[in-house]
């Protein structure tokens, strides 16, 4: 099943993001990335979720790929 098809791809629609318009997979939990911000008291670290970005023809991770199960067969 490819990215476009599968029920966990959702389109961004955030017009802030620069991911904005592009797919994002929500099948597997979203890595939490630390982000250095400058305040007047010093650094500061904003943590935010890092879902993974996608296209539209990749394959489902969450499906076995038809082409496989027809080498692992033969």
């Amino acid at each position: 099943m490819h990215c476009n098809e599968c029920v966990w791809s959702q389109l961004s629609l955030d017009p802030a993001s620069k991911n904005a318009g592009q797919l994002i997979c929500r099948l597997n939990p979203p890595v939490m990335a630390g982000i250095p911000v400058p305040t007047a008291q010093g650094m500061n670290v904003q943590v935010i979720p890092m879902w993974s970005i996608v296209q539209k023809d990749d394959w489902c991770s969450s499906f076995e790929d038809e082409n496989d199960r027809k080498t692992e067969s033969n």
